[in-house]
């Protein structure tokens, strides 16, 4: 992906990031600017990217972002990402998610 369509993409997600991190989401950004939970009590659930205690559909959209190196993840959330053990955050990740969010599957790992 080019620069400007990186740029793009930003410039329309960014508005949707903002508000999670201001009014009351569960994400802040860390001290290297990372996105990062603000509760540490979601650290065991695989695929909650965002560290809500929930995997949803939330988790799915910021491990794409992540994927396409729009946004970074702090740790251990980008462990959390590779919900296949297949040690690569990938779309395949973010589908599994989803399936899993509505029900088609019932764990993530295959």
């Amino acid at each position: 992906m080019n620069t400007r369509l990186r740029l793009v993409a930003l410039l329309i997600l960014l508005p949707a990031i903002v508000v999670l991190l201001q009014f009351g989401g569960v994400l802040a950004l860390d001290s290297s600017g990372k996105i990062a939970p603000r509760s540490a009590a979601a650290e065991s659930i695989a695929g909650d990217v965002d560290g809500d205690g929930v995997v949803d559909s939330i988790d799915a959209f910021l491990l794409l972002q992540f994927h396409a190196g729009i946004i970074g993840i702090g740790q251990p959330y980008s462990e959390k990402a590779d919900v296949n053990n297949d040690q690569r955050v990938n779309a395949i990740d973010a589908a599994r998610i989803l399936q899993f969010h509505a029900g088609l599957i019932k764990t993530l790992n295959p």
